[in-house]
């Protein structure tokens, strides 16, 4: 049990610092343009001759919060095959040292009975 732990954490920190890269490189690729939508609106904000009062500032703080939830939500798709690999991974290798997981692990193929192994048939319901 030990054993899992450890192997888990250590792959958990080498996987955490490859997809800290990998929401990194997402934020800059998806701020970019957010950044270069929210300056194009405040200026023509400001052209239009809006001025911060609390209603601009509501609603910048609305899109921002918007905005935030939208990052946290691709960065949090993003790391869901680490986590479905880890759950599986911890799973598997427990399967072989206790045999009753690995028997709930292990897919079997149904088949279809065979003529001898059929089960016996009920008895016809009385209609009364």
């Amino acid at each position: 049990m030990a054993l899992v732990s450890l192997l888990t954490g250590e792959m958990a920190v080498g996987v955490g610092i490859a997809f800290a890269m990998i929401d990194i490189a997402a934020l800059i690729v998806l701020l970019i343009p957010i950044l270069l939508m929210g300056l194009v609106v405040v200026l023509l904000g400001q052209a239009g001759g809006l001025t911060w009062n609390l209603l601009t500032i509501a609603l910048a703080v609305l899109a921002g919060g918007v905005v935030a939830g939208g990052l946290l939500f691709v960065m949090a798709m993003l790391s869901v095959p680490v986590a479905v690999f880890f759950q599986a991974y911890a799973l598997y290798f427990l399967g072989s040292p206790y045999p009753k997981l690995g028997e709930k692990m292990t897919i079997r193929a149904k088949t279809s009975p065979s003529p001898g192994n059929l089960p016996p048939a009920s008895a016809p319901l009385s209609a009364s």
